[in-house]
């Protein structure tokens, strides 16, 4: 073989051998960003979870204040509906046929023996 021929064959074994080389370093530099970025990533997910379970424990809570105050509603509710039986009585009364008035005691009559005592038959 010729000198030029080999130097020729050298020179193509080492350029290829360093393409190849700069290809596998930038291939390395590559996976290490990615993996930075999937280090961030994870990161920010496992704070995310941490507000989401934070935020979970918040709703428990509203969850148990709702559930109170919908209890103070149904006895609130049941405090309505007795006030309005009570107020239909009374109206009742007072629009009754013989109204409202209001009587004088009277004193009771001779004709009436004392009041309380039937008389025997």
């Amino acid at each position: 073989m010729e000198v030029d021929t080999v130097v020729l064959m050298i020179t193509i074994v080492v350029s290829v051998l360093g393409s190849t080389l700069t290809v596998v370093t930038l291939m390395f530099r590559q996976f290490n960003h990615f993996d930075n970025k999937l280090d961030k990533l994870d990161t920010r997910v496992t704070g995310l979870e941490a507000s989401v379970s934070a935020l979970d424990a918040g709703v428990g809570g509203l969850d148990a204040k709702v559930t109170a105050l919908d209890a103070k509603f149904d006895v609130m509710a049941r405090d309505v509906s007795d006030t309005r039986e009570r107020l239909a009585r009374v109206e009742g009364h007072l629009m009754a046929p013989e109204g409202f008035t209001l009587r004088t005691p009277q004193p009771p009559t001779t004709e009436d023996p004392e009041p309380g005592h039937r008389e025997a038959g």
